[in-house]
């Protein structure tokens, strides 16, 4: 784990915000450049920020972009990719800059590197993003952390909200940079699990906000709370990882652990966000099982990430309104398991993933990071998340606000009677049911 002064990280709000300290590091960078996405936009903004990371590389600084494999070779209507963007980058530097491609462990990854660019390469690359891709995220410049669920595209930097987490603390950077540095060299490196420690420092800091509101000291605290050496304005940063076919499955086991630690304190509630509302069965049944209250938060179908989708692809958002209704049935016995659907009266779409932990109506503890905590997460691509939990009254206040925030641009989704649906989508109903039927661990 890591462990830093809550004033070393800060909170940005909006997609604009985002892009701008992007920009700002890479061209105030000295030492090191390390992004990972999923891909990489081919407009103009993306092209500002290769300028930024060329002009790093320029003077020396060592630039590294790490994008999934299949992803980056779709075409756009132009031709471009986003490895055809950057071949200039490490063509003019090819000592400071490195470009890797990573693939979700299929031997059919491997055509990309030999097929020619044509229909046929375009075809196996789409099947192979269907199949599961490098979802991780990774936006370390120099001593700077930035942990957040974003890609590396125009809509990221203008209207698709994710959640944006500034952290300056050379360790933790300094870990990121040598990920990257395992996944260039194509090492299949396990992150030593953190197991229960998390669990012991967010019931740690439980106390000591009650203590607080007692008026106890400090002091008499630290002496109550041996597990963990903490004080008032600390932050720890938990980071788990999840690739199915690599049987590491950190980042699951962190999700239960969480929901475990929360039936444990008196007086908690949890919070999950999600882009892609499908979670896996056994954490239906674990949210139905455990008496927690728990509030979800899910993009409308105006706010998908497909609501502008033709083809068949237009048909991804009317599937997982299916799921909308089928987990609303589950739920709907429950007063204290309610669901929400995100929407607001612009083109901006919900992409910001999270879980949080309140006790008492105040944040202790948030997850963030690429994963959508649901079955496509679960068993397909590789994600990389971090659970930070604090004991700063200032930041767990921002967390708290965070969440209301979302909340407010929500709809309550009460409970959906099966036979009834909307007559526009009966047509399409069979389509959905297949969908659903053989494809539901790939969405």
């Amino acid at each position: 784990k890591f462990q830093f002064s809550a004033a070393k990280l800060k909170l940005l709000h909006s997609p604009n915000e985002f892009y701008q300290q992007l920009i700002f590091l890479c061209t105030n960078a000295r030492d090191r450049i390390s992004l990972s996405a999923l891909y990489l936009g081919t407009g103009n903004l993306e092209g500002k920020l290769v300028q930024a990371t060329r002009e790093a590389a320029s003077r020396g600084v060592r630039v590294t972009y790490i994008l999934d494999a299949a992803r980056a070779r779709r075409r756009d209507k132009n031709g471009n990719t986003s490895l055809s963007i950057l071949s200039c980058l490490k063509n003019e530097f090819p000592q400071n800059v490195t470009i890797t491609t990573k693939y979700n462990n299929s031997f059919l990854s491997r055509l990309l590197d030999v097929l020619p660019t044509g229909r046929i390469c375009d075809a196996l690359g789409l099947f192979l993003e269907i199949y599961g891709v490098f979802h991780i995220k990774i936006f370390a410049i120099d001593h700077t952390s930035i942990l957040c669920g974003a890609n590396l595209s125009e809509t990221y930097f203008t209207n698709r909200l994710d959640r944006y987490f500034v952290i300056q603390d050379k360790s933790l950077a300094r870990w990121h940079h040598h990920l990257t540095d395992y996944f260039v060299a194509q090492e299949n490196e396990k992150i030593n699990a953190t197991k229960n420690s998390f669990r012991n420092t967010i019931t740690d800091i439980s106390i000591l906000s009650q203590k607080q509101k007692r008026h106890s000291k400090l002091r008499k605290n630290r002496k109550k709370n041996k597990r963990t050496k903490f004080s008032v304005g600390m932050v720890w940063c938990f980071p788990a990882m999840q690739n199915f076919h690599a049987r590491i499955r950190q980042e699951e086991k962190l999700l239960f652990e969480l929901i475990d630690t929360a039936t444990l304190l008196k007086g908690s509630s949890l919070g999950l966000a999600t882009a892609y509302l499908n979670p896996p069965q056994d954490l239906i049944n674990k949210i139905v099982k455990d008496p927690i209250s728990i509030d979800i938060i899910f993009p409308a179908s105006s706010a998908h990430g497909f609501a502008s989708a033709s083809g068949l692809r237009g048909i991804i958002p009317l599937a997982y309104n299916k799921i909308v209704q089928d987990l609303s049935f589950a739920l709907s016995p429950f007063q204290n398991k309610r669901l929400y659907a995100w929407q607001l009266n612009t083109n901006d779409s919900f992409h910001a993933k999270g879980v949080w932990l309140f006790q008492h109506g105040s944040a202790l503890a948030t997850i963030t990071g690429s994963s959508n905590f649901n079955k496509r997460a679960r068993q397909r691509d590789i994600e990389l998340s971090y659970l930070l939990c604090s004991s700063d009254t200032r930041l767990r206040r921002a967390w708290t606000n965070e969440w209301h925030t979302y909340l407010r641009n929500t709809t309550r989704i009460e409970f959906f009677d099966k036979d009834k649906e909307e007559e526009a989508t009966r047509p399409l109903r069979f389509y959905i049911y297949l969908s659903r039927l053989f494809f539901s661990s790939f969405l």
